[in-house]
């Protein structure tokens, strides 16, 4: 596939028009549709290493999605496939020398789950946000790992709990629900593509 394919499927459609204003503006009029064929179709472009190298990156690190350093523009991932990834926060839950795995932080939802305490039979209830398109089982982080302990993501002060744990720490007067962000999805990166869309 190419230019010229792309060219007969358009005017196929009727749409001849749209590849006459490319030809006389050498630009797309849709914006997306311009971003997708220089992804799928152009030749890529030797790109310049950035002036600032890109943030080291380990378990328990927090990110902030930004415009690529080399491009001054979304990566093509967030443009084209995953656009809840736009101005994300993520924290790096798992690391390896070539994938990192991520939870966002920042996009609630309205959807809920509900725990009963054991002792009391009491319910409660907390906000599940989307933080990620691949689903895992469910993992509780919090930020006061002196207290409430669990499994600590590297040098960072955040936490890990199962429900279990959670449930059993919510018996006590020592947490609140508020205390605890539910994961319930991540998502998976590679180590260069992530370091070119992110800021620490």
């Amino acid at each position: 596939l190419g230019i010229d394919t792309w060219e007969n499927l358009m005017r196929g459609i009727g749409r001849g028009d749209v590849v006459d204003f490319v030809e006389k503006k050498s630009s797309l009029a849709d914006k997306m549709l311009e971003e997708w064929v220089r992804v799928h179709l152009l030749p890529w472009p030797i790109l310049s290493p950035p002036a600032i190298p890109p943030p080291e990156i380990t378990l328990g690190t927090v990110l902030a999605t930004t415009v690529s350093p080399t491009t001054n523009l979304p990566s093509d991932r967030i443009l084209l496939q995953d656009q809840f990834l736009h101005k994300s926060l993520l924290l790096i839950v798992d690391a390896t020398p070539t994938t990192l795995v991520a939870c966002i932080l920042n996009r609630p939802t309205e959807g809920k789950f509900q725990l009963q305490l054991p002792k009391t039979g009491k319910p409660l209830q907390r906000r599940v946000p989307f933080c990620g398109n691949i689903p895992v089982q469910d993992l509780w982080l919090h930020h006061r790992t002196i207290d409430l302990g669990g499994v600590v993501l590297g040098t960072s002060r955040v936490g890990i709990l199962s429900t279990d744990q959670v449930t059993d720490r919510l018996g006590t007067d020592d947490a609140k629900l508020s205390d605890f962000l539910l994961v319930r999805g991540v998502v998976q990166f590679e180590r260069e593509e992530l370091g070119d869309m992110v800021s620490k």
